[in-house]
């Protein structure tokens, strides 16, 4: 979002947090917006299908609601949640968002993030999670949010550990 808002960003390996914004990056603006994407493609190796939803601005909330879409070939993801502004707070923005995922395969969507590596994981995964975050300015958000998983699956795949399966010879004796 703060790309999409022209928001300063703080320069690589700088540390400290930056300005606290006095009005939020939708200032000016309100109403509500309507989402229906048929399709958005990720190197074309991930597809997006289906996203609709509701997006409402007002002057100190961003809420969105009914924000669902198709992951994959079964997946499926709904969102809710706002962002908060609060003017007077030394962290004026205020994240709050459940997200819940059914059926979705994380392995296309690993593959085209880092063709070079094979996917960590395979198979069907629901996800349920609660996220939470406060932050200075807008950039700073992402980094302060934090949420509560759950991940569950029937029969996925787990490929993040190293497994060395080295021959073993075994000499019997002529007693044996």
């Amino acid at each position: 979002l703060a790309a999409l808002t022209g928001a300063p960003v703080q320069a690589p390996g700088v540390s400290g947090s930056g300005p606290v914004e006095s009005r939020p990056f939708w200032s000016g603006l309100s109403g509500q917006l309507s989402l229906a994407l048929k399709k958005l493609h990720y190197n074309d190796l991930f597809e997006v299908s289906d996203v609709q939803g509701t997006v409402r601005i007002d002057r100190g909330a961003l809420q969105f609601s009914d924000l669902h879409a198709g992951l994959g070939e079964e997946g499926t993801a709904a969102v809710t949640g706002g962002l908060l502004f609060e003017p007077k707070s030394d962290r004026s923005y205020t994240f709050n968002g459940d997200l819940n995922v059914k059926s979705f395969n994380p392995k296309p969507l690993l593959l085209a993030l880092n063709p070079d590596q094979a996917a960590t994981v395979d198979g069907n995964f629901d996800v349920v999670s609660k996220l939470t975050g406060r932050a200075a300015n807008l950039e700073e958000l992402a980094e302060a949010t934090k949420g509560d998983f759950q991940l569950t699956s029937k029969g996925g795949l787990f490929h993040g550990l190293p497994v060395s399966v080295a021959s073993r010879t075994e000499s019997t004796s002529r007693i044996a």
